[in-house]
């Protein structure tokens, strides 16, 4: 998505989200900016350049999530 404009980046994110939930799968992504990153990842794995072994994984709380399951 990196080479698309805003609008058809975001598009093309909901798309895969909306397809991966619906099929079970995973999609991995790279992603650089942390809006987009904040508004489609279910989970965020962050590198250290210096040091990429020691990578820090995490789960992001999304309102969408919170409103399909009723928390």
């Amino acid at each position: 998505v990196s080479n698309l404009d805003q609008d058809l980046t975001c598009l093309v994110l909901e798309i895969l989200r909306q397809q991966a939930r619906q099929q079970s799968r995973t999609v991995v992504c790279v992603l650089h900016d942390s809006n987009l990153v904040g508004r489609f990842a279910d989970f965020v794995i962050k590198l250290n350049p210096d040091q990429p072994e020691r990578c820090a994984i995490r789960a992001l709380q999304r309102d969408d999530d919170n409103a399909e399951t009723g928390r």
